[in-house]
């Protein structure tokens, strides 16, 4: 048998498969009590547009961190293996994925621990943004995030020292 004939004969048993399946189809649909619409008559909602702020948080340099330390509450937004490695003193924790919102309980935690000071983010530069401008948009005052380029890595302590 040549490839031709082969080519052939798979796509007319894939052409009547795919009738079959068809035919198959329509009638089940033909025979429900409630049977599906071929066009929809109504336009379909499919996502819901999610209310953001309209604030974003503002940026900060190291030398102002460096120069007033308890002006500051430093947050910081790296794992949780990344901060018991190693951390900046009395920074706190409150690990960030950008693809979910921060919980109302890191929120709550924020603010207990700020009492008033301004808070910086810290981590990698986009995720340190990120999470600073979510806290923006869920009601947060002065929140900032380091310029990029600030190497914050240098205020690191090891938790051995």
């Amino acid at each position: 048998m040549s490839m031709g004939k082969s080519l052939g004969n798979l796509l007319r048993r894939s052409a009547l498969l795919v009738a079959f399946s068809a035919l198959v189809a329509v009638g089940v649909n033909a025979g429900r009590p409630d049977s599906l619409e071929w066009v929809a008559s109504a336009e379909y909602e499919i996502y819901e547009n999610c209310p953001e702020g309209t604030g974003s948080a503002t940026t900060v340099t190291l030398r102002e961190i460096v120069e007033k330390p308890d002006y500051f509450l430093l947050v910081d937004c790296r794992s949780l293996e990344e901060y018991e490695e190693s951390h900046i003193p009395n920074a706190i924790s409150i690990p960030y994925d950008p693809l979910f919102s921060v919980d109302e309980e890191a929120i709550f935690q924020i603010q207990k621990e700020s009492d008033g000071r301004t808070v910086v983010v810290i981590g990698d530069t986009l995720t340190a943004k990120l999470l600073a401008d979510d806290l923006v948009t869920q009601g947060m005052e002065y929140v900032s995030y380091l310029d990029d380029g600030e190497d914050w890595w240098s205020l690191l302590e090891s938790e051995e020292d």
